[in-house]
């Protein structure tokens, strides 16, 4: 009763013999065999790591993805120094990890016809709105939910409104 997927494209192309073309193509190639099994939107998860993302983003559209989610956070690895030992990396979002996320969303935005949404480092009405002005149609807000709960949602909706009234604004699309 899904609808709409989302697909977390990701390698992180640590073989010597394997390039970014090659991965990439395998990306599209998910994309295009996943589209031609399901009916729903699909949007595709992406790397900051890319080449060019934006000729990913136009070639991703050509395979049939209705939307992007810009961009993927992953899990790192840290050494603990006392321990002389891998460590796990801090797992949740900084703020300043949304900039990659608004500036690829601003610079696609209006030249695609895909839905953009933004991941990573949204934290405060602030960010969610710079994220909508930037093209967004939609902000992913995990690291804000575990942080402050689920009663966040209305804060940040709330907020949202009160900005959109003291902006002149009747949806979000007037200004998106």
């Amino acid at each position: 009763g899904a609808d709409a997927l989302q697909l977390n494209l990701f390698e992180l192309g640590s073989r010597i013999d394997r390039g970014g073309r090659e991965i990439e193509r395998e990306y599209l190639e998910v994309a295009k065999r996943v589209r031609r099994r399901v009916q729903i939107p699909i949007a595709a998860k992406l790397s900051p790591n890319l080449t060019s993302p934006a000729s990913m983003a136009a070639s991703l559209r050509e395979a049939g993805v209705n939307g992007l989610v810009l961009f993927n956070r992953y899990y790192g690895p840290d050494i603990d120094v006392e321990r002389v030992r891998l460590a796990a990396a801090p797992v949740l979002s900084g703020e300043s990890e949304a900039l990659p996320a608004l500036r690829w969303i601003g610079i696609l935005s209006g030249q695609m016809d895909l839905d953009f949404a933004a991941s990573g480092g949204v934290h405060t009405t602030e960010g969610v709105l710079k994220q909508l002005l930037a093209g967004a149609r939609a902000v992913e807000l995990s690291t804000a939910l575990y942080i402050y709960g689920l009663e966040h949602i209305g804060r940040l909706t709330s907020e949202i409104s009160s900005w959109m009234e003291r902006h002149k604004f009747g949806a979000i699309a007037d200004f998106c």
